[in-house]
């Protein structure tokens, strides 16, 4: 599991200021990014990331990406694993020259956590596979979803602590298969 990356909205509006070396106005619009009072018109004030995209628009590749998840991946785990500030920023850095402005906006939701999809798991779940959102109720454990989804046929998802609806019913069937004695 990967660390956290140590970044808020301020940090990453103060660096990307600082790397592109933003005009005031726009390093303004980062810093302020909630109040409306510093985003143009139409622009999506108290959404971070919307600003940004305002923001980069005209000042990153805008061509089909080259980066592969991979890359992304490792990016991720790379500022996870930095411990100064000034290493994120250097970071940070090779990521705006690398990356185009759709990646740098997904990126950075990544990295704020703040993906707004408009679904939550459980629709995406089903749509991958009709246990998979049982394995991931049972388990809170996205890698084991994907165990699944790559070898469903294994025992270990055959057995009744997936199947069981009411999860009262599996204690109380775990109890009386171990033998343990019900306290009143």
């Amino acid at each position: 599991m990967r660390a956290t990356y140590g970044m808020g909205e301020s940090f990453l509006g103060k660096y990307y200021a600082k790397i592109l070396s933003l005009p005031d106005k726009e390093e303004k619009m980062l810093k302020h990014w909630k109040n409306p009072q510093y985003q143009p018109p139409g622009s999506p004030a108290g959404d971070f990331v919307g600003v940004l995209c305002q923001v980069l628009k005209s000042r990153t590749k805008n061509d089909n990406g080259t980066l592969t998840i991979n890359d992304v991946n490792d990016f991720l785990d790379e500022l996870s694993c930095s411990s100064s500030n000034s290493e994120k920023q250097n970071i940070l850095a090779k990521m705006i020259r690398d990356a185009t402005l759709k990646e740098q906006k997904w990126i950075c939701a990544i990295i704020l956590k703040d993906l707004k999809l408009g679904f939550g798991h459980e629709p995406f779940l089903k749509k991958l596979d009709k246990k998979a959102l049982d394995v991931y109720n049972s388990t809170s454990n996205l890698v084991e979803v994907c165990n699944y989804l790559k070898n469903p046929t294994d025992q270990k998802y055959a057995g009744s602590f997936f199947q069981v609806s009411n999860k009262f019913d599996y204690i109380d069937k775990f109890k009386h298969n171990n033998n343990i004695a019900h306290s009143h």
